[in-house]
């Protein structure tokens, strides 16, 4: 976890994938979670790869919309 007086951030990491999808010795990003700060209540972003690794996830919770909606994006269509 990273930590200043601004955000905070935290990390997962996954075993990695091999050309063939075999499982490798080896690590990856496999999501973030942002968090500005403070007050307890801020927005938050959480990126996470999908499961079949060929995209990514974004839920974004913003605490300044009017209508206190979060929004959904789905990456996986622009990753080649």
């Amino acid at each position: 976890m990273i930590m200043s007086n601004e955000f905070s951030m935290q990390a997962r990491m996954i075993q990695a994938l091999g050309q063939d999808m075999e499982l490798v010795p080896a690590t990856q990003f496999g999501a973030f979670a942002m968090k500005s700060l403070p007050p307890a209540n801020s927005s938050t972003v959480h990126v996470e790869i999908n499961n079949n690794r060929t995209g990514m996830y974004c839920l974004l919770k913003p605490t300044s919309h009017p209508t206190g909606e979060n929004f959904f994006f789905n990456f996986t269509k622009f990753i080649t």
